[in-house]
């Protein structure tokens, strides 16, 4: 089995260039130290080396939370992506047992959408163009200032920015991945699942767990975005008019995280409750066609009404049933994760008005 999972995580980070180089080293909490250590240089070490932090100077904090909390756990959340992927395809895996073409192997339909090297050099290609974006505007500044003038803040700035936009597109296509290639598992499989499953899920709980923890990256996009109104109403860089655009893909994107690679799960839970009810309510009609037969012998009916209400019991406990491959904790999660952002910018407000 130890075998099998480090085989899947393989393919898994098949076409990932970082994550290939470091598959020995790809833990949250490592990549998650490193932001934070890379976080720390720029922000505070090397603007102190260049005189830049001095007594009584203005602290951005915005960039302060950026590169020493939200850096460290889009790294962190990078790494765990392959490792929760893994899990689910482990759960699907031993959950298969029907399919409709039998030449068809569960594994390879799980993995097939993992093995076009295509999106990753893409990824590549956007992360490093990015960063050209940048390099170009700072070394094109006709002002020089300490960010460009000193070499080794420049470099790391630019590999900082390389790394980020790096690991941000790269969770993105990763969940792409992982969405056709679940719901084209449950298109050609039927998973063992039990409506009454007491994880409240149907037994897939951990879809509805990873699907949870996806949508958290996209809410600390979300207070990136929050972050940057917060310094524009502080002073600093206004707003453009991307801002606004950016706020509807975040709130596009949260939902669409969540929500799409349970959609096949979903309508399969959805008919196997269905079954399950008719199932009930045939029994119903045979429970109440023995009461006629016994009415119309004037036999006992006590033992058969007992039967009835118990079909009935658990007809309404069924019909009651989840249809999705999460419980109410983990929706009610994900609504305060989307809202989270949205709010904190009211609640800076509200804080600030206070003091």
């Amino acid at each position: 089995m130890e075998r099998a999972s480090q085989s899947f995580f393989s393919r898994i980070i098949e076409h990932d260039p970082l994550a290939r180089r470091l598959a020995h080293h790809i833990e949250p909490i490592r990549f998650a130290v490193a932001g934070l250590i890379l976080g720390i240089f720029q922000t505070l070490v090397l603007p102190a080396f260049a005189g830049v932090l001095q007594a009584g100077s203005v602290v951005d904090w915005p960039n302060l939370v950026v590169m020493l909390v939200l850096m460290p756990l889009i790294l962190g959340w990078y790494a765990w992506q392959p490792h929760a992927i893994m899990k689910v395809y482990e759960a699907l895996l031993s959950r298969a047992s029907h399919q409709q073409d039998a030449t068809i192997n569960p594994a390879v339909t799980l993995f097939a959408s993992h093995k076009s090297p295509g999106l990753p050099w893409l990824v590549v290609t956007f992360s490093a163009a990015a960063t050209a974006v940048l390099a170009f505007r700072l070394f094109t500044n006709s002002a020089p200032s300490w960010e460009n003038a000193n070499v080794a803040l420049l470099a790391l700035r630019l590999a900082i920015r390389f790394i980020t936009f790096y690991t941000l597109l790269m969770f993105l296509v990763r969940q792409i991945q992982v969405s056709v290639s679940i719901n084209r598992f449950f298109k050609r499989f039927r998973a063992n699942m039990n409506p009454l499953h007491p994880d409240e899920s149907g037994g897939l709980r951990v879809l509805g767990s990873y699907a949870l923890n996806s949508a958290g990256l996209v809410m600390f996009v979300g207070i990136l975005l929050s972050l940057q109104y917060l310094s524009a109403q502080w002073g600093n860089a206004p707003l453009g008019p991307e801002f606004l655009v950016e706020v509807l893909i975040y709130l596009i994107a949260g939902p669409a995280v969540f929500f799409i690679p349970l959609m096949e799960s979903h309508r399969q839970m959805l008919s196997a409750r269905n079954k399950l009810l008719a199932e009930i309510a045939e029994e119903f009609e045979t429970l109440y066609q023995e009461i006629k037969n016994r009415l119309a012998k004037n036999e006992e009916l006590a033992d058969v009404l007992v039967q009835l209400e118990a079909v009935e019991d658990l007809y309404n406990v069924v019909a009651k049933a989840p249809s999705w491959p999460f419980n109410a904790k983990i929706l009610s999660r994900f609504g305060a994760l989307i809202a989270t952002p949205v709010l904190i910018p009211a609640i800076a407000d509200i804080l600030t008005n206070l003091i």
